[in-house]
C-alpha cells in the first residue's frame, strides 16, 4: 500500500537518476536509487554513471553497507525496475537479494521485455511496490523511444519569427534568435545529443560547423547531412567549416548517387537511404543510425527536412525558439515547407513539455503524443 514516506522516498531516488549524464550512459537508461532504513533515514544512495559500469542500484546499496552491515529491514527506492538480465554488468535482482531487503518500491517499469526485475523479485518474496511517477518515465524518454520503437529519439529544434518564418526569400537566417537562445542550444541540446541532423542546403548556406560551442568550449559532434548529390564533396565546398578535423565523430552524408572512392575514414556514406521516389528512407536511416550507435538525434535544418520528418511520423519533440519580429515576406521561408495538403487525420498532436523566456525569445518545448 502505498504511503506518504514512498512517494517522498521515489521522488529522491528520481533526484539521484537526473544526476546522471545521458551521453555517458546511453543505450542504458538515467537510472537513481537509494535504501532507507527501518527509522525512514536515507543510508545510501547512487546513480547509473557510465556504460559498463555499476547500476544505481548497486552504488545504492554498496553505500548503504558502509553504513550498515544488515539491509533486511530497509526498503530499496529505484526510479526504474531493476534489471534482470546479464549484459555489460550482472542482474541488480541477484544483488537486491543477496542483501536480504524485503521491499523494493519502484517508479517506472523498464519497456525492455527482457527486463522482468519486478515479477522474479515478487517470486522471490520480496515485496514490490510500483508507484507510477510520470517524471521518472519522461527521464528516460530517448530510452523508451529507442527500446519500444527500435529508433533513434528525433527531437527539432526551429528559430523562428511572429509570423512562422525561418528565413527570407534569399534564405538568410543567421541570427533570428538571441544570445541565450543560441546558448542554450548549445550548451542544453547539442551537448546532450549523439547527433545532430541537417541538410546540405542549410550547410552551405549558413557555413554551419554544427559543433558544440559555449564557455569557451568547443567540442565535435557527429553529423547527419541529407545531400543527394554530394554537393558537400566538391571541390568549391571543401573549405566549409562542417569538414573541420574530425578525430572521434563522423560526417555522415546521406545521398542518393553512387559514393566515390577514397573517402576520409570519418566520412560515411550509408547506401539505400532514400526511396525510388526520392525521398529520405526513414526506416533504412534508423536502421543504420541505430547500428552506429546514435540513440539520440537533434535536428536542425530548414522546413522541407522539419516537413519530412513530421510527415513520417518521426518528430518525437519540437523546440520552437520564436523572436519578437515580423518577416513580412509573402515568400519568405515557412518553418514547416509541406509538398501537399495532410489530412487531419494523420497529424501529429503535441503537448507543451515546457515554456522558458530567453531575453526576448520565447522557447516552447513541444512532445509528441499519440492521437
Amino acid at each position: 500500500m502505498q504511503n506518504y514516506q514512498d512517494k517522498t522516498f521515489i521522488l529522491e531516488a528520481i533526484r539521484e537518476a537526473e544526476k546522471a549524464v545521458p551521453k555517458k550512459v546511453r543505450p542504458n537508461p538515467l537510472v537513481g536509487a537509494i535504501v532507507v532504513n527501518e527509522l525512514n533515514e536515507i543510508i545510501g544512495r547512487g546513480h547509473h554513471e557510465k556504460l559498463g559500469g555499476p547500476h544505481a542500484e548497486v552504488h545504492a546499496i554498496r553505500d548503504a553497507l558502509t553504513n550498515s552491515k544488515d539491509l533486511s529491514s530497509c526498503t530499496l527506492y529505484v526510479s526504474l525496475e531493476p534489471c534482470s538480465h546479464h549484459g555489460k554488468t550482472p542482474p541488480c535482482t541477484d544483488l537486491i537479494l543477496s542483501t536480504g531487503i524485503k521491499k523494493v518500491v519502484i517508479a517506472s517499469m523498464d519497456p525492455n521485455p527482457r527486463v522482468s526485475g519486478a515479477e522474479i523479485l515478487r517470486e522471490k518474496g520480496v515485496e514490490v511496490l510500483h508507484i507510477h511517477n510520470e517524471a521518472a518515465v519522461q527521464l528516460n524518454r530517448t530510452f523508451n523511444i529507442n527500446q519500444i520503437s527500435g529508433r533513434p529519439h528525433y527531437l527539432a529544434k526551429i528559430a523562428m519569427t511572429l509570423d512562422g518564418k525561418i528565413a527570407d526569400a534569399d534564405g538568410n537566417s543567421k541570427w533570428l534568435t538571441c544570445e541565450s537562445s543560441r546558448k542554450f542550444v548549445h550548451k542544453s541540446l547539442r551537448t546532450q545529443t549523439d547527433a545532430i541532423l541537417s541538410t546540405a542546403k542549410t550547410v552551405i548556406r549558413d557555413d554551419a560547423k554544427l559543433n558544440t560551442r559555449f564557455d569557451d568550449i568547443e567540442e565535435e559532434l557527429t553529423a547527419i547531412i541529407v545531400d543527394k548529390s554530394l554537393s558537400l564533396l566538391e571541390a568549391s565546398n571543401q573549405s566549409l567549416r562542417i569538414h573541420y578535423p574530425r578525430k572521434k565523430t563522423k560526417l555522415i552524408l546521406l545521398a542518393n548517387k553512387k559514393t566515390p572512392a577514397g573517402l576520409p575514414e570519418h566520412v560515411l556514406c550509408p547506401e539505400g537511404m532514400f526511396t525510388d521516389l526520392g525521398q529520405l528512407n526513414f526506416e533504412a536511416l534508423n536502421r543504420f543510425l541505430m547500428q552506429q550507435e546514435i540513440y539520440h538525434v537533434l535536428v536542425e535544418a530548414g522546413g522541407k527536412m522539419c516537413a519530412s520528418l513530421h510527415e513520417a511520423g518521426q518528430m518525437d519533440d519540437l523546440i520552437l525558439f520564436t523572436a519578437p519580429k515580423i518577416m513580412g515576406e509573402k515568400n519568405a521561408v515557412p518553418a514547416f515547407q509541406f509538398s501537399e495538403k495532410k489530412s487531419s487525420n494523420k497529424n501529429q498532436h503535441f503537448v507543451i513539455k515546457e515554456s522558458r523566456q530567453f531575453e526576448q525569445d520565447i522557447m516552447t518545448w513541444y512532445q509528441a503524443v499519440d492521437h
